[in-house]
């Protein structure tokens, strides 16, 4: 690994839904830079951030090459996954190569381990890029993602993934997280990625939710009606997967409900529409 790039241990192409996003360039592809090192060291880490260097190979992105690859296969979203990259020196002068792409950009961000000392990093990093996939893991993260939705609701395309290894630690979460974005009248997709779990007793609580908050849903659900995303408003499905397979999109350009003409998701960008739909899921390794 290049001393001037902080630790990524694996850059590929793959559908959104892998990212995991629901609303954002439903069925299209994201060109995924994945690091590790994150501060957290979570038992269970849906994106293995929670490996160190001495368990994982490390790469080092080859910048011209993924210019190619950009060109190549016209992914929607470059996208920055796993750990709390930020903290990491020279991630500067990352950033700005990243951002000469032409392509829209997204990055998944978790409240900050030493809050205080990189919380401005993470932000000042945040203001550039289009879409945020925002990771809840303990009940304080509540707090600041709540805060940045609000900041930023009609800038960017945000989502939301509770992460958990059982569904205990994840319940009243969820419950406060949806009681905040219901006060502010947000509405933006909240997933749930659960270790282990009763299928019956975590589909009975997404239903229990999508009572007061549709916008719910596990991209873990083997059941179609649980991986499905809900118009807010008329509670049509108007995402519809079963597993890892897309069936139906129910959407317009403009992220419209195309039963009542609710537009399901709080944001002016308007990101819902892949330029091009994969209905089976996609990984096409590039380091």
């Amino acid at each position: 690994m290049s001393s001037q790039c902080p630790p990524i241990s694996s850059i590929y192409i793959a559908s959104t839904d892998k990212v995991p996003l629901s609303l954002c360039f439903i069925g299209g592809l994201a060109l995924n830079i994945n690091f590790i090192e994150c501060s957290y060291r979570c038992s269970f880490c849906p994106w293995e951030a929670n490996l160190d260097l001495r368990s994982a190979n490390v790469v080092s992105p080859d910048f011209e090459q993924l210019k190619l690859v950009i060109q190549k296969y016209k992914p929607d979203l470059l996208f920055l996954n796993g750990g709390d990259f930020w903290r990491f020196e020279f991630i500067d002068s990352f950033i700005e190569k990243v951002l000469g792409f032409d392509i829209l950009k997204g990055l998944k961000i978790v409240s900050p381990n030493q809050y205080y000392k990189f919380i401005d990093k993470m932000m000042n990093i945040l203001e550039f890029f289009d879409v945020v996939l925002i990771e809840v893991n303990i009940f304080s993260d509540i707090f600041i993602a709540c805060s940045i939705v609000e900041r930023f609701i009609r800038s960017k395309h945000f989502e939301i993934v509770v992460v958990s290894n059982n569904l205990d630690n994840v319940e009243n979460k969820v419950k406060e997280l949806v009681n905040r974005l219901t006060e502010s009248s947000i509405y933006i997709p909240i997933n749930l990625l659960v270790q282990y779990f009763d299928e019956l007793k975590l589909y009975t609580f997404i239903d229990s939710i999508r009572t007061v908050y549709p916008l719910i849903y596990t991209s873990e659900a083997r059941t179609s009606e649980h991986s499905s995303i809900l118009c807010p408003r008329c509670r049509n499905p108007v995402v519809v997967k079963q597993g890892d397979q897309l069936l139906k999109i129910s959407l317009d350009n403009y992220c419209r409900c195309k039963y009542c003409g609710f537009k399901v998701i709080s944001s002016d960008r308007n990101l819902c529409i892949a330029r091009r739909i994969f209905k089976i899921p996609i990984r096409i390794p590039i380091a």
